[in-house]
């Protein structure tokens, strides 16, 4: 298989049930160095942690709109995300899969981790590495015109 990491953030009231089968199924299966649960963790940690993914997983049913995706989105993190409604409108180019269909998802995951790029770089750093770039450029043509 592929070696991931997946950090699954949030939790609910609406959701404990599942949670605690899904951490049951991961002991059993020897998955705990691979799939993470970090609760709620503060919007500066959601975007550090968004900034460094491949790509960010939204496997809802019927509510698509978060937060998370439209940070996503801004960071330029690819979207895997459940073919719903919302998500058609709200993720134009986003890879979409059946949430009941676990090699949908499966799929989405190996196509976002081809197109990641290795060492990853993020979104940030690129502009950065940008604005570095352009800034060395114009000093360079500023210190020509100067005769320097």
């Amino acid at each position: 298989g592929i070696d991931v990491k997946l950090y699954l953030t949030g939790g609910s009231s609406h959701t404990s049930n599942i949670m605690l089968n899904l951490k049951e199924y991961i002991d059993n299966n020897n998955l705990s160095n691979n799939i993470m649960f970090t609760g709620f963790i503060s919007t500066e940690e959601l975007i550090a942690l968004i900034d460094r993914s491949a790509a960010l997983i939204n496997p809802s049913l019927f509510e698509g709109w978060n937060t998370s995706v439209e940070l996503a989105k801004n960071l330029n993190t690819q979207l895997i995300v459940s073919d719903i409604p919302v998500h058609r409108e709200q993720c134009k180019n986003s890879f979409f899969f059946d949430p009941r269909n676990p090699q949908g998802l499966a799929d989405g995951m190996k196509i976002a981790l081809a197109r990641t790029q290795t060492p990853y770089v993020t979104p940030y750093e690129k502009r950065a590495n940008f604005f570095k770039e352009r800034y060395i450029q114009i000093v360079k043509k500023s210190l020509a015109r100067c005769g320097l």
